[in-house]
């Protein structure tokens, strides 16, 4: 099935909840919010649509396993990229509470425009569960309703610039979330870089670590794989588990800097430090690790594509890792916000 068929039919789905002719509308009316409604909806569904564009480009082939591999990777994109979508939103306003409250804005009404604007960011989270659900109600009855062929017999290959093209736009997409996100809260680019360079730094030289110390030089076996290269299948089969365990690292990783974050925000409590300071930093590395962690599960759907094109049939897609790793954090990160929200308005 080609990429437009399986999207539409998962839009097609998502209409039935979504509002997006009332969103529409209100954006043609300039109506508060609307913007940042429709931002969100592009930064979830249209991260998720060239995410697996440039990985499963041209490759139409239908059979059961290539089905549930594929629509298995469009939901975790889902919730990935919402995620990553809300923690990019509430990592800047949180770091917009560390400054002076604005002439002319009392404190309650400055609370009343935080609320708002965690609002806005939670907004994300609903499109990538809408994305989820419909793309399961969608295999489900693909999966009843549909003969499949049982093996596939040629080898379908991709445009290598079109996949590249597709693989860096859903960077823009998060580029220009980071951008209205710091517009929305007064910040600019060089003011924030400057306080957290030193953590943005060390994160990225961390995962470079985890990446050679685990994958290596089996890295080569991903671009050799967008080039439509032959592969030797167990160099494969190994590069596939290698980014199966640095994906789980990164996750462990992040649990273990949110309970260390959780310290550093109560010691906060009893300073003169700001209290969004380090509850902004805490959601920074989320949201940097997460943006890595999609990148890898990308690479891997890739691989598993090509795995299947050689009709391997035990391919492990790993359905419930968002959920083993991704979705605790997150809920505790929810969590934390929340109580260093009220937290806040008593201090």
């Amino acid at each position: 099935m080609s990429v437009s068929r399986i999207f539409l039919s998962i839009m097609f789905l998502s209409l039935f909840v979504l509002p997006l002719p009332i969103i529409g509308v209100s954006v043609i009316k300039l109506k508060p919010g609307s913007l940042f409604d429709m931002v969100s909806f592009i930064m979830v569904f249209g991260s998720t649509l060239f995410f697996y564009a440039a990985t499963a480009y041209q490759k139409s082939y239908s059979t059961k396993q290539s089905l549930n591999i594929k629509l298995n990777f469009i939901k975790e994109m889902f919730v990935i990229n919402a995620m990553i979508g809300t923690s990019a939103g509430l990592c800047f306003v949180w770091f917009g509470t560390t400054k002076p409250t604005p002439e002319g804005l009392n404190d309650g009404q400055l609370w009343i425009s935080l609320g708002a604007a965690m609002s806005v960011a939670a907004i994300t989270d609903g499109y990538g569960a809408v994305g989820y659900f419909s793309t399961t109600i969608y295999q489900y009855f693909m999966d009843k309703k549909r003969n499949f062929g049982e093996k596939i017999f040629e080898i379908y290959k991709s445009s290598a610039p079109i996949s590249l093209i597709f693989f860096l736009i859903p960077f823009l997409f998060i580029w220009f979330v980071f951008s209205i996100s710091l517009g929305m809260e007064g910040i600019t680019f060089k003011e924030y870089w400057f306080i957290n360079k030193n953590i943005v730094l060390v994160l990225f030289l961390i995962i470079a670590m985890l990446s050679v110390l685990i994958v290596g030089s089996n890295f080569k076996i991903v671009l050799n794989a967008y080039l439509n290269k032959n592969l030797n299948l167990s160099s494969v089969n190994e590069t596939v588990e290698g980014l199966r365990k640095l994906s789980r690292t990164i996750l462990i990783l992040i649990g273990t800097n949110t309970l260390f974050g959780m310290l550093h925000c109560s010691a906060a409590f009893y300073t003169d430090q700001p209290l969004g300071l380090p509850y902004s930093q805490v959601f920074l590395v989320f949201n940097l690790s997460l943006i890595f962690v999609g990148v890898i599960r990308t690479f891997i759907f890739r691989l598993n594509l090509c795995l299947l094109e050689n009709n391997q049939t035990l391919i492990n897609v790993d359905k419930y890792y968002i959920f083993k790793y991704i979705v605790p954090v997150y809920i505790v990160l929810h969590v934390i916000s929340a109580l260093g929200f009220f937290i806040t308005i008593f201090k």
